[in-house]
């Protein structure tokens, strides 16, 4: 028997298995030379080095990189020869792969730092890094730091790949300064960037990194709260009283369970509990929220005078803080399941929550009975109807003014979007409520929608002047996001951006690069491509409400076509970045 560190140790004692793989090594395919090569890297025999170096001269860039790394693996020192002449090979991944054999093998500091020393000048930024966090591994090395603090930083124009790549040296380097190039990049503007630095931090320094990172389970971008959750599971017990205790702040608690999910987390179970408990009321109070807006908001819609908002019918509104509400409510329920995953089946729970989004009433039906199946019964039981579908018919009305709470509501999204559909309101408390939001409300957009509303206003001259609400009901106009729930178009509206453009003026060009996608709020966009002749052939007009250029966003394709302003356009746009 052999151990997990010996996996192929019988293998070794095994002459015909032995030459199967350097005969694999040698194939015509170059998935199994590759897959020969990882065997060959795991037997420190000397007819097995032979046969790697050998190979080395591969005509394959992937193969000659997997050999150099069984070399290095294999920790075969007499191979350090070979492996140096593959630092000047043609392909970046095998001198990458070389310098990392070579640091594995190089029993001594001065030649190693000879041998890399040439690589900080290499054009690719993954060689140049590695070798930089090597090179200062071994010592102070003036250049190599001045490389390496200038690529994370993201100097030159080399592009995110580049700062990626630095960021991943990082580890070799691994010293208090490596730490604080990482730590810096975790508050960098491009959440690849904030992802790659939590997991580094963590591999550089497990103890300094808790702080930092529990904060980090606050950020906006839900893969980069999943990379923190991760790089603290795998610190482990340590992170855990810091990741409970961020149960306790509302911008650090979904990515604190996304953590204790990856956590020993039963010590924390009446915390965990307390939470889950927190969150069947919070969803309860926006669901009961939402039963009293349907029946008003309808009321309001049947009494209200169609011309005066023909543009933006007061159903749109009062759809949107209904919409609003219900998200809140499920939003805050999936929380509560969440909880109960980190004590539980978190698998079973994880998936049935995927399945509480799908369109196929079934599936929503399977997911809650598996809820109800896998989870506590005072928590799950509570909050199944809230995912049921609601059948029309004759509304009771509310008993209570459910207008006032969501006016009132601790969420800033909920005030705004209330107080927007709460426009010529005759209720005297709910004008009151408006006054006191407008002079009063901690949020800037809040009192914007309780001041314009106040005054009467429902129309809006230019699109510069749209508040973030206004912009999330244009997009539920759009038919490519008609679909979203609210939520999801608030990021979307957090990130466009308001441009306008005069008659003729050219948007884009055919044959540029396209990074922008460009949805019309106001006017008409022209549509042209090159004809053989040099001239210009009209592929389509696009009008308010539509979009054009959404493949700009999903990939890197040059411009189809070209865009002309057709008299004054208003629109947002969306960049790929």
């Amino acid at each position: 028997f052999y151990s997990d560190e010996q996996p192929f140790g019988g293998f070794q004692r095994d002459v015909v298995a032995v030459s199967a793989a350097i005969a694999g090594i040698h194939s015509q395919d170059v998935t199994e030379r590759r897959i020969a090569a990882d065997i060959l890297g795991n037997l420190s025999m000397p007819e097995t080095t032979m046969a790697m170096v050998e190979a080395l001269d591969d005509p394959d860039a992937s193969v000659r990189a997997a050999i150099l790394k069984a070399i290095g693996r294999s920790e075969a020192s007499p191979a350090m020869l070979e492996v140096a002449a593959r630092l000047k090979d043609d392909e970046p991944e095998v001198r990458l792969q070389a310098a990392i054999a070579l640091r594995q093998l190089a029993p001594y500091p001065r030649g190693l730092k000879a041998g890399l020393g040439p690589l900080l000048d290499d054009p690719d930024p993954a060689v140049r890094s590695h070798v930089a966090a090597t090179l200062l591994s071994l010592g102070p090395n003036e250049r190599a730091e001045s490389i390496l603090r200038a690529m994370t930083a993201g100097e030159g124009d080399e592009g995110l790949s580049a700062r990626l790549s630095a960021l991943e040296a990082l580890v070799y380097w691994g010293d208090e300064q490596a730490f604080e190039l990482a730590a810096t990049a975790l508050n960098d503007p491009a959440p690849a960037v904030r992802r790659a630095a939590a997991t580094i931090m963590a591999k550089i320094d497990a103890e300094a990194c808790l702080i930092p990172l529990t904060y980090a389970l606050g950020d906006e971008d839900r893969i980069v709260r999943e990379a923190v959750a991760t790089a603290l599971g795998h610190i482990g017990p340590p992170a855990l009283d810091m990741v409970v205790a961020a149960l306790g702040n509302s911008q650090m608690e979904d990515g604190a369970l996304l953590a204790l999910q990856r956590l020993p987390a039963r010590s924390a179970a009446p915390t965990v509990r307390n939470f889950a408990d927190r969150q069947v009321g919070r969803a309860l109070h926006y669901h009961a929220l939402w039963l009293g807006c349907r029946p008003w908001a309808k009321q309001q819609v049947e009494t209200s005078d169609a011309s005066r908002d023909s543009n933006r019918p007061a159903q749109e509104k009062w759809d949107l803080l209904a919409d609003s509400l219900r998200g809140a409510a499920q939003r805050h329920a999936v929380k509560a399941f969440n909880a109960m995953a980190v004590l539980g089946n978190t698998t079973a729970v994880t998936l049935a929550i995927e399945d509480l989004d799908s369109s196929d009433a079934g599936q929503r039906a399977n997911a809650m009975e598996t809820l109800d199946a896998v989870g506590e019964a005072k928590i799950v039981r509570p909050l199944l109807p809230l995912w049921e579908t609601v059948e029309s018919g004759p509304l009771e009305a509310p008993d209570f003014n459910w207008l006032l709470q969501a006016l009132a509501d601790d969420e800033d999204w909920i005030r705004a979007c209330a107080a927007f559909a709460a426009a010529g309101s005759t209720d005297q408390d709910v004008a009151a409520r408006l006054a006191e939001m407008a002079q009063n409300d901690p949020d800037a957009l809040e009192r914007e929608c309780a001041s314009s509303r106040l005054d009467g206003e429902t129309e809006m001259e230019t699109v510069k002047s749209l508040s973030t609400v206004e912009q999330v009901l244009f997009l539920r106009r759009v038919q490519l996001f008609a679909d979203l729930p609210p939520d999801d178009l608030r990021q979307i509206a957090s990130v466009s951006e308001e441009l306008a453009f005069e008659d003729g003026a050219v948007m884009a060009k055919q044959g540029e690069p396209g990074d922008m996608l460009f949805i019309i709020v106001s006017g008409e966009i022209l549509v042209t491509a090159a004809d053989n002749n040099g001239g210009q052939i009209e592929l389509g007009r696009r009008h308010e409400g539509e979009y054009v250029g959404e493949m700009a966003i999903i990939g890197d394709e040059t411009r189809m076509a070209s865009l002309t302003a057709t008299g004054s356009v208003r629109t947002l746009c969306i960049s790929q970045k």
